[in-house]
């Protein structure tokens, strides 16, 4: 949990643009659909490899294979990479949206028991009580919150790094 956060913080900011996930969903269809272009063209390339093995001989043969190799390699590449951002994505929208459920709605400042009411001896008083309902729900969003972080941070630790050529 980032220090500073109470679990009123957490439940307004979670809660900031109503659970809206699209630039998460835009994302990840954007992957797939990037992904399958790279797995057709690692396909047709394949494909076109064979028919050059089938027709040409020779140097020319030869050349025209090793010219289209790097391509084919980088394309895998990219949807592997693809796969897996795709799938750091879902994850990262699966979480923020358990972690949306688990939250509990709450004032932004603990209630005060310095009443009256609470210096008694018979029992916890109504300020008291939603003191401890405030506490209860401050750990819980933090708790919540501290979980969704870690699954941020384990999903940017599997997101693949770009190569810039």
């Amino acid at each position: 949990m980032p220090d500073g956060y109470t679990g009123a913080d957490v439940y307004a900011r979670m809660h900031r643009y109503g659970g809206n996930t699209a630039s998460l969903d835009s994302g990840q269809q954007a992957a797939e659909a990037l992904k399958s272009a790279h797995e057709e063209l690692v396909t047709r390339i394949a494909r076109l490899q064979g028919k050059m093995d089938a027709s040409w001989e020779g140097d020319a043969a030869g050349k025209a294979k090793a010219g289209l190799t790097p391509l084919l390699e980088t394309s895998q590449q990219a949807s592997e990479d693809l796969g897996r951002s795709a799938q750091s994505l879902t994850a990262q929208n699966g979480g923020f949206h358990s972690t949306l459920n688990k939250l509990t709605p709450m004032d932004a400042n603990r209630p005060d028991t310095n009443d009256l009411a609470s210096y008694s001896p018979f029992g916890a008083s109504v300020s008291e009580k939603s003191a401890a309902r405030w506490d209860d729900a401050d750990k819980n969003n933090k708790e919540a919150y501290g979980s969704y972080v870690a699954t941020t941070d384990g999903n940017r630790n599997s997101s693949p790094r770009i190569i810039r050529f």
